[in-house]
């Protein structure tokens, strides 16, 4: 299998540097494809004394991926558009979408939630001395039992926090609006304070990623930068560091208020760790779901609703009950079990919840779902892509980076699984035309 893939990978940058002539695509997938490939080769070696994986996952874990790449490939429309005829178009403008009145009120309602969120478990962690149990009683202690509450926070507040990234991370390369730098950088480390979530950080870092890339390109600039990776490429370097010393910060905090060298340098450790953990331990889970039949436990095939679960099939199946049919979602019977299963995937390392993208499209239709869904998912992503070009809207790259954080994520689990996501792609679709006949007709070019 490392061979396989070892050769795979070179195949698939030969594909990319060969067939793929737009550069944001050509980024785009060189970074998803290598993160993926580069997991599964290292997870061959099973560090960390991790479980070994059956021959039949790592093959449907290729067919995941193959597909995607052949989603992503198929449509090709962007080679249309040229580069001449892409710096004639008008930039995306930014300004105008941070610093209007709508979005003002927005961000004061999301801040001053979140402010008072913070506050209330700030107070809980002085109480109990670390944060060990606030990630178990999360909605009992920071919202106690406030369920309209907690609804504002996961429908409203969680997906403006991907809105505030995305801004965020385009003032770092290319704006110069200090003030609101320093607002956006205060919202981000009070949203990943509350509930003491470390790798809200790292998210932060892959929207970074996007902006690095698309920032000099005719979406943003009349004129390229000359040397443009080497002149920021070193705020990415910063950054980084910066991103790994708040999550090491964040670790810390499990074991009380304050933090000595020796415990600080430990945790540093054992983030490097856990990060290979979480990279290439969803391929363990995935392989205990199969070997252990969870697709009979939850009913047989479920037809769409699992991978749609944490959208469509949900609130259909609320809507129904409120009628008095009394149907189970598809969130009921898979990642309910996911998430309370707790498994062994290695020498005394626990495992839950990251099951990898395949196993929801599994319990679709079964190794068929591992083809159909990733390969509609790659030419959604390439379709958004080639939208982008053609309208310059921000909606449309707040919705790039949050679909490029998702690919990331894909080969750990299947991020639209959540309450909030597969509603957030269309708000910002819908978003996104209302944008661009604004544009036309300010005719802002």
């Amino acid at each position: 299998m490392f061979w396989l893939t070892s050769l795979g990978y070179l195949l698939l940058l030969f594909v990319i540097f060969t067939g793929v002539k737009d550069p944001i695509s050509k980024w785009f997938i060189t970074f998803i494809g290598s993160y993926w490939c580069i997991s599964i080769i290292i997870s061959t070696f099973n560090l960390y004394d991790i479980n070994d994986v059956s021959l039949r996952t790592y093959v449907y874990l290729l067919i995941d991926i193959i597909s995607f790449l052949f989603g992503y490939f198929v449509y090709n429309s962007i080679k249309k558009i040229h580069k001449k005829n892409s710096a004639n178009l008008g930039l995306i403008d930014v300004g105008s979408f941070y610093k209007n009145k709508k979005f003002k009120a927005i961000l004061l309602v999301s801040f001053s939630v979140l402010s008072y969120l913070a506050i209330t478990q700030y107070k809980i962690i002085l109480l109990q001395n670390g944060l060990g149990r606030l990630k178990l009683d999360f909605f009992d202690l920071v919202f106690n039992n406030n369920s309209y509450l907690y609804f504002l926070y996961q429908f409203f507040i969680s997906p403006f926090f991907h809105v505030i990234l995305a801004l965020q991370a385009y003032l770092v390369f290319q704006g110069k609006d200090k003030k609101y730098m320093i607002i956006f950088g205060l919202y981000i480390l009070l949203f990943a304070f509350v509930g003491g979530k470390r790798s809200y950080f790292l998210t932060f870092f892959f929207y970074l990623v996007v902006s690095f890339f698309v920032s000099n390109t005719y979406l943003f600039k009349k004129v390229l930068v000359r040397n443009y990776f080497i002149k920021k490429g070193k705020y990415i370097f910063l950054i980084f560091g910066l991103v790994f010393g708040f999550m090491v910060f964040m670790t810390s905090l499990s074991g009380g208020i304050g933090g000595d060298e020796n415990r600080i340098k430990t945790v540093s450790k054992g983030l490097s760790q856990q990060f290979i953990i979480y990279s290439i331990g969803p391929f363990r889970a995935f392989d205990i779901g199969l070997d252990n039949n969870y697709l009979r436990d939850s009913g047989g095939h479920l037809f769409g609703r699992a991978t749609l679960g944490g959208g469509i099939d949900y609130y259909i199946t609320a809507l129904l009950k409120r009628v008095g049919i009394n149907i189970k979602s598809a969130r009921e019977l898979t990642m309910n079990k996911l998430q309370q299963t707790p498994i062994k995937i290695g020498k005394n390392i626990d495992f839950n919840f990251a099951y990898t993208n395949a196993m929801y499209h599994y319990y679709d239709f079964g190794v068929f779902g591992i083809f159909i869904f990733p390969f509609l998912f790659g030419i959604f992503v390439r379709y958004v892509i080639y939208k982008l070009y053609i309208k310059r809207t921000f909606s449309l790259y707040i919705l790039l980076s949050f679909l490029f954080f998702a690919c990331i994520q894909m080969l750990q689990f299947w991020y639209f699984i959540g309450l909030y996501p597969i509603a957030f792609v269309f708000f910002l679709l819908y978003l996104s035309r209302k944008e661009f006949k604004s544009m036309k007709k300010f005719n802002i070019k």
